[in-house]
């Protein structure tokens, strides 16, 4: 029942799509401050990396292959949506694609909002509150038939939100891998000659089958066949800002793809009278037996 909020000083009506010419506006101020370098223009034309859902991806691609609001002309030569190939490995980083000088991934999972209210009146003028809508929702699960006598009981799944779809707000970033440093626990083994006893504090999975603990009536859960366990893993992890200059955040307006009500050319002909039936016609009332043979 937790409602997590973003309070902004950005009113609904102030917001609006991302478009390419926001993304190139941030290009030459990024060079200027060491984005790629001292000097980035030595060998080929720098990348800024962009992540975004692929719903906003589409819509750039199409804004910058066409005359674009208020008359700027077509970008198609430089603004383009390519596929890496295989030979590029640019997929080993996360990478789906290309803008123009903008190496785009791909995230799913953005954070999307909805309008909530105006909290200007009072003590909190121009603040407005939006909501994060989560793409997924728990649910009751109905467990089992035999839960009263020991069976699976009910829990908690996990189903599609068709409000994360229609969210109207969404965050998207431009990112550098020098931005924000994950620091992690140190995993050395514990012992030098045991080198398979280090643990992993990252977050890697493991399947246990001891020590499972009690069961929803109370008793311990005996594992005397193996066919028992659960999924266990460590997260021991922090973040360190090294160069937050080189990353921004873009809140913008979103929605799912338009879907157009394209109508056929020619008119409805309307039904007309058909006949399915496979039957023979009706006899006239002849007699069809055979005569007895004689």
């Amino acid at each position: 029942d937790e409602e997590i909020y973003f309070d902004t000083s950005a009113h609904p009506s102030n917001v609006f799509k991302l478009l390419p010419q926001h993304l190139q506006r941030q290009f030459n101020p990024l060079m200027r401050i060491g984005y790629a370098g001292k000097n980035p223009f030595s060998d080929t034309a720098p990348y800024i990396e962009l992540v975004t859902s692929i719903e906003t991806v589409w819509e750039l691609d199409r804004l910058g292959n066409g005359t674009g609001v208020g008359g700027t002309p077509s970008l198609a030569s430089n603004w383009r949506f390519t596929d890496f190939s295989a030979a590029d490995k640019y997929w080993r980083y996360g990478f789906s694609g290309q803008l123009g000088n903008f190496m785009v991934r791909v995230d799913p999972f953005e954070l999307r909002f909805n309008f909530v209210i105006d909290l200007g009146a009072g003590s909190a003028p121009n603040r407005y509150r939006y909501q994060v809508v989560l793409p997924y929702v728990n649910e009751v699960t109905s467990g089992s038939p035999e839960a009263a006598t020991g069976g699976a009981q009910p829990g908690l799944g996990s189903v599609d939100n068709p409000d994360y779809e229609t969210a109207r707000y969404a965050f998207s970033f431009i990112t550098h891998k020098r931005g924000i440093t994950a620091l992690m626990f140190d995993s050395k083994p514990i012992n030098a000659e045991m080198p398979f006893s280090s643990r992993n504090w990252a977050g890697r999975w493991q399947f246990v089958m001891n020590n499972l603990g009690a069961g929803a009536d109370g008793c311990v859960i005996e594992n005397k066949r193996g066919n028992k366990g659960q999924f266990i893993a460590d997260f021991k992890q922090a973040i360190r800002p090294e160069h937050p200059e080189f990353i921004i955040t873009f809140f913008s307006k979103r929605e799912p793809m338009c879907v157009p009500n394209v109508d056929t050319c020619s008119p409805d002909p309307g039904y007309g009278i058909q006949d399915y039936n496979s039957c023979n016609d009706i006899c006239d009332g002849e007699s069809l037996v055979p005569p007895e043979d004689t």
